[in-house]
């Protein structure tokens, strides 16, 4: 059973992280670059006998801060750049067991991504593809159906479709999809989506756990670097 009674629980995490790191890619190729991460996701759970629901948000800026010298003692820069991603979002799920040991479950996130970067090279002050500013917004929606069936208080078998995507990290912004880190970002890549399938079973016995499941995914616009372009 989902549980007795109601229970509405409410939380508000928020978080900041910080990541500073030096890249020595060979001779006229090093880098700093310092991420900055913002994150505030409020959630409220509500929870009754046969049924429980979920209601939430979630919004994340990321800051890049891309500093590039021509030797490993950082004392002669050849270029600057700054890449800032803004995230908003909404996302909901709901749990109903309308037969004993029978969980039906729903859930839905649609997020709006913005970029915005700006590069500046030292070296090459009159190349538009060093020098630039660019921006782009994004649009994602993730579902996800699944059942859940419980035989018995130790044994559950479930079957859960989810249709997926994954943002670019701002490191692949930087790097990928055949911009090297001359040309410091990509504002254009787009998130990798996708189909995931997935059927499992779980047995508990003695305070031990044995889970099995399979899946299968099937994903588009994956994220890599394309060494054949220039």
């Amino acid at each position: 059973m989902l549980g007795k009674g109601e229970d509405l629980n409410i939380d508000i995490p928020i978080s900041f992280s910080s990541r500073d790191q030096m890249w020595n890619l060979g001779p006229g190729s090093h880098h700093d670059n310092l991420l900055e991460t913002w994150n505030l996701s409020p959630v409220a759970r509500l929870k009754k006998e046969t049924w429980s629901a979920e209601l939430g948000a979630n919004f994340r800026r990321d800051e890049l801060d891309l500093q590039q010298y021509a030797e490993m003692t950082r004392q002669k820069q050849t270029g600057r750049a700054e890449l800032e991603r803004e995230t908003a979002g909404i996302f909901s799920a709901v749990e109903y067991e309308p037969w004993t040991g029978w969980h039906f479950s729903a859930a839905a996130r649609c997020e709006k991504t913005s970029i915005a970067a700006t590069a500046q090279s030292l070296l090459f002050p009159d190349d538009p593809s060093l020098n630039f500013s660019s921006e782009n917004d994004e649009i994602n929606r993730a579902y996800q159906i699944g059942v859940r069936w419980e035989p018995r208080a130790d044994l559950d078998f479930w079957l859960r479709y989810d249709r997926l995507y994954r943002l670019p990290s701002t490191d692949e912004i930087a790097s990928y999809q055949g911009f090297p880190l001359s040309e410091p970002f990509n504002a254009e890549l787009k998130a990798e989506t996708g189909n995931n399938y997935e059927l499992g079973g779980e047995y508990r016995i003695d305070g031990w756990k044995l889970r099995g499941n399979g899946f299968l995914q099937q994903l588009t616009g994956e994220i890599g670097y394309d060494f054949q372009k220039t």
